[in-house]
C-alpha cells in the first residue's frame, strides 16, 4: 500500500507479508517473517530512500498507521470469510511449495518481469558468480 502523508509531504510503501495457512484453511498477517526479510522496517520511505519502521518510540507512531493498521485488519477479515476451493487451495499450496527453493522463487519472480531466455541468462550469470 502506498501512503502520501500530507503532512511532511512523504510518500511511504507499506509491506506486508500474508501467509496462507492450509491446516485452518485461513490467511494471517505473517509477523514473524516480516521482521526476516523487513529487519529495518515495513515501511520504505521514498522521500529518503530508506527503509523504516512505524513505530517511532515513546509510544508515538507515524501518522495515519493505526487507520491503515484497521483497513489491513478488515481486509484481513474478509479474505478469510470468502471460503476456497479445493483446487484454489491446491494452487496456493503449489506456489508456497515453489516459493521455498531459492532458484524457483527467482525463476518464478523473474518469469513476471523478464522473457523466457532473459530469466535463463541471469541464473546462468548467478550460478558462474557462485560457483566462482
Amino acid at each position: 500500500m502506498k501512503v502520501y502523508d500530507l503532512t511532511q509531504k512523504i510518500e511511504r510503501q507499506h509491506h506486508y507479508i500474508v501467509t496462507y495457512d492450509s491446516s485452518t484453511k485461513t490467511w494471517y498477517h505473517d509477523i514473524e517473517n516480516e521482521e526476516g526479510f523487513f529487519p529495518y522496517g515495513t515501511i520504505y520511505n521514498e522521500s529518503y530512500d530508506h527503509w523504516e519502521s512505524d513505530y517511532r518510540g515513546d509510544g508515538e507512531y507515524i501518522a495515519g498507521t493505526d487507520e491503515l493498521a484497521k483497513q489491513f485488519t478488515d481486509a484481513m477479515q474478509v479474505l478469510n470469510s470468502v471460503r476456497m476451493t479445493e483446487e484454489q487451495q491446491g494452487w496456493i499450496e503449489a506456489k508456497a511449495k515453489l516459493l521455498h527453493d531459492p532458484i524457483n522463487w527467482l525463476t518464478y519472480t523473474l518469469g513476471q518481469h523478464l522473457t523466457q531466455r532473459q530469466v535463463e541468462e541471469v541464473i546462468a550469470e548467478l550460478t558462474d558468480a557462485v560457483s566462482e
